[in-house]
């Protein structure tokens, strides 16, 4: 009886910890490099601890495929009456997908920092710790949970962006924080109009018009309004902020798994199609014509990020999912492979190939279409495909090295590109293996064009690009993005004169009154929203 009772608590334990263990692992490593950094300034093995740590990850992450679906819960929170949910995570193919891409982007950071001069411990101690939180996010099994991710999130981000701009441009960044906090209440509303139609807060029990706010908050924290700086102009390694933009979009892009294609009408489905292509075309131009990678990273999340939403829109869940692997994979590849050399050009090849929509690749399954929304809506979203397609080659042949990797030691040598592979590795194994899109052969011919249209572009990119610069000199007038800008800059001094009234009414005589009072409307909603 006992050896049963054993053997039965032993083969638990796995089941619900096997989540947690990539988690954990990143957190415990990150942890570490801090504490080694204040206490130990002059231990020289950091970097072999983070690379162990990230390395442990990735095993762990492979290790979910023994046993999937798998499923862990938080103990329900006291008391239920108030609060009757709690933190749940999930991992399918869906999740596991975006869960192995971060984890073997942190590896292939960690590994390929060993060249970089001005890289610090502090530095891979971030990186791994956003990677942890966006394991967390991409898992999420209800809203609760992921809202708690988002927030993680949007904190480290702000951080980050305060230590890294000027000073004079704090107020923007407070803009851009409260856009993903924006996302954070929409994600919060479509909870309540759950809850108060009877539905549990869930994600499979949303009501019809739910759904749509859902939308709204993953457009919000994927860049559909871009702020007007770059990562050139932050004072630190932009591989640090290219990692947390990497996973904020993968937490936001997951939660399109999760949305039953039910829960948005019918109409609005249609509409959204052409927005997601209208976005996805400017995103795609942009990124084609940036002076380089890093400057139109925000274009290939919004890009990559609007075509996503169209295949979920199109109700190919698999399709959305291999839009969001790629953006981390083979975005990551280019964003990180910053010493270049000829002979390792070819690792390129396959972060193209990644998301080039050929037969038994990463993405083969994304022009799939289980709706009956017209195909035609499909043909702006194969444009903007096409764009990207080009502005990846163009930027691959453009990049200036940052160092020469021939002066380097050849064990550096070999740890940077062995580092770097595992990014290409993964790009083949989950277009054959491991998740709910491999082994498709898709739809060829689709896939077949977009590169052809691509080559187009990128020969007589210089051409089209002449005759756009020509339109804008005529209507310099009209400058989208800093049109938008302005708009949400509007709102947000508005809002800044609202809390600064509040503030001054709180502080005044009659303070402790309105605090009373606004505690009770507090208490009210939330007796409301519970019953």
């Amino acid at each position: 009886m006992n050896l049963v009772i054993s053997g039965i608590f032993l083969d638990k334990i796995p089941l619900y910890m096997a989540i947690l263990i990539p988690t954990l692992v990143l957190i415990t490593t990150s942890l570490a490099l801090v504490l080694i950094t204040i206490f130990l300034p002059k231990f020289r093995y950091s970097w072999l601890i983070g690379t162990i740590g990230a390395l442990i990850s990735v095993i762990s992450t492979f290790l979910w495929q023994l046993k999937v679906p798998l499923t862990f819960s938080l103990p329900t929170w006291q008391p239920i009456s108030v609060l009757p949910f709690y933190p749940s995570w999930l991992a399918d193919g869906y999740s596991w997908s975006y869960a192995i891409s971060l984890t073997t982007f942190g590896l292939a950071f960690m590994t390929s920092s060993v060249i970089r001069k001005q890289s610090k411990s502090l530095d891979w101690a971030g990186v791994l710790f956003i990677i942890s939180i966006g394991l967390l996010a991409v898992t999420s099994n209800n809203p609760l949970t992921l809202v708690i991710a988002w927030t993680a999130l949007d904190f480290s981000e702000l951080i980050i962006l305060l230590n890294t701009l000027e000073s004079k441009r704090s107020e923007e960044i407070i803009v851009f924080f409260s856009l993903h906090l924006g996302s954070v209440f929409f994600l919060l509303w479509s909870c309540i109009i759950s809850i108060s139609s009877g539905s549990a807060m869930d994600f499979r029990s949303l009501p019809n018009n739910a759904g749509i706010y859902m939308l709204i908050a993953a457009g919000l924290r994927l860049g559909i309004l871009p702020l007007q700086f770059s990562i050139n102009e932050m004072n630190i390694k932009r591989e640090v902020v290219t990692s947390l933009r990497l996973i904020s979009a993968a937490s936001a892009l997951t939660l399109l798994t999760r949305i039953p294609i039910s829960s948005i009408p019918a109409n609005v489905q249609t509409n959204l199609l052409f927005l997601t292509g209208l976005f996805s075309i400017i995103g795609g131009w942009i990124w084609l014509v940036s002076p380089d990678e890093y400057s139109g990273l925000q274009f290939w999340i919004l890009s990559l990020g609007s075509l996503a939403l169209s295949a979920f829109l199109y109700g190919n869940s698999i399709g959305s999912v291999a839009w969001g692997t790629a953006m981390i994979l083979s975005g990551g590849l280019l964003l990180l492979y910053s010493s270049r050399s000829k002979r390792n050009n070819w690792l390129l090849f396959f972060g193209f190939l990644g998301f080039s929509a050929l037969p038994f690749s990463l993405t083969a399954s994304v022009w799939l279409r289980q709706s009956n929304i017209s195909g035609l809506l499909i043909i702006p979203h194969v444009l903007a495909h096409s764009l990207i397609l080009a502005g990846y080659v163009r930027h691959a042949f453009r990049h200036q090295s940052e160092t020469d990797l021939n002066s380097e030691s050849p064990w550096m040598q070999v740890i940077y590109i062995v580092g770097l592979s595992t990014l290409p590795i993964l790009i083949i194994i989950t277009g054959l293996w491991g998740w709910f899109g491999a082994r498709i052969f898709g739809i060829w011919w689709i896939g077949a064009a977009t590169i052809g249209f691509s080559v187009f572009i990128f020969y007589f990119y210089r051409a089209i690009n002449n005759l756009i610069k020509a339109f804008n000199s005529q209507f310099s007038y009209i400058k989208l993005p800093s049109f938008i800008s302005a708009i949400y800059w509007t709102i947000y001094v508005f809002f800044q004169k609202i809390i600064k009234l509040l503030t001054t009414i709180l502080e005044g005589d009659g303070g402790i009154l309105w605090s009373i009072v606004l505690l009770v409307l507090f208490i009210s909603l939330i007796s409301q929203i519970a019953h």
